[in-house]
């Protein structure tokens, strides 16, 4: 199931950073790419503000582990000017011109380096984060080969793992994907 394109109103825009309150240029208001800085000069590091009318596809790729439970494969946010650099997530990105599942497939090879395309996808949760204006597309599939995959660190993660799903990380990007993993994982079971 191809993601819809998230249209964002300008009137939801934000004016301001949500960070520090400083007014958000009218030009970057205009753009809606993401993402871009807060041009409040007064503070040391720049705040970014992340808004994007492009759809986001998610990538679940559970595991089954030697002892029976299912593990889910994660990235450590790796890209300085992310949001939650440094935090554990799973691996997704913009869908553009392609389908939800396309992306999710590219993305995982993107941040986590493992070929993906033999995993049979569901899409399993929609999501909408106010904060980025995004809509999420959650799709998740379970690795077919007796062996786990050997997942990569790439210009997008800084480390990676296959953790279980009854161990997962308290330093989640986005806390709410916990859940979500769950989730899916209880339609592998």
């Amino acid at each position: 199931m191809p993601a819809q394109k998230a249209i964002i109103p300008f009137s939801k825009i934000p004016k301001f950073c949500p960070f520090c309150a400083h007014p958000v240029p009218e030009e970057e208001r205009q753009r809606q790419t993401h993402p871009f800085l807060c041009s409040n000069t007064a503070i040391p590091k720049p705040h970014q503000i992340f808004v994007s009318p492009l759809p986001v596809a998610v990538h679940i790729l559970l595991v089954r582990l030697d002892d029976g439970r299912l593990g889910v494969c994660l990235g450590r946010r790796g890209l300085v000017y992310e949001i939650a650099f440094g935090k554990w997530a799973l691996p997704g990105g913009y869908i553009e011109g392609e389908t939800g599942e396309e992306a999710a497939i590219h993305e995982f090879g993107d941040e986590v380096g493992v070929d993906v395309s033999t995993v049979l996808l569901q899409h399993v949760a929609e999501r909408y984060d106010p904060a980025t204006f995004c809509s999420l597309h959650f799709y998740a599939g379970i690795w077919p080969h007796s062996d786990p995959p050997e997942l990569q660190i790439t210009e997008e993660t800084t480390e990676t793992m296959i953790c279980p799903i009854d161990e997962l990380p308290e330093d989640m990007a986005f806390p709410y994907q916990k859940e979500i993993i769950i989730e899916a994982a209880m339609l592998f079971a």
